[in-house]
């Protein structure tokens, strides 16, 4: 039997605030300090932790009141502090939304497309 890939998915959200996924990407690795060494070919490279994860996200919402949940959505995304994010393949995490763009297209009556960027984690202000 094959997986149904349509149901496989939990529905997104980010701070209570539902909508759809068109596009999930998501970024890391690892900071490394990289010191040549004089008069060689070689290198010495020092792990020094994680990178910032991050998720790009283009949501949507849509329907007869498109403009009332974008209007929610951007609300969520404005407030300061960090909030619960979940995403459809990666599931919940603790996210802060630094950038966020809205667009919508007359030709697309009932549906409001956002591109959102988001820093996971993260031990809020040291």
């Amino acid at each position: 039997m094959m997986r149904n890939w349509l149901t496989a998915f939990r529905p997104a959200s980010f701070r209570g605030v539902g909508f759809e996924v068109e596009i999930e990407d998501a970024e890391g690795g690892r900071r490394l300090g990289v010191s040549p060494i004089a008069y060689s070919d070689r290198h010495i490279d020092e792990d020094q932790g994680g990178q910032p994860q991050r998720v790009t996200l283009t949501a949507y919402v849509v329907g007869d009141l498109a403009d009332q949940k974008a209007r929610a959505l951007m609300g969520a995304l404005q407030r300061p502090g960090p909030g619960t994010l979940v995403m459809p393949m990666l599931g919940a995490s603790i996210a802060r939304a630094p950038s966020w763009r809205l667009s919508r297209d007359k030709r697309r009556a009932g549906y409001v497309a956002f591109d959102v960027e988001f820093v996971l984690g993260g031990l809020g202000s040291a």
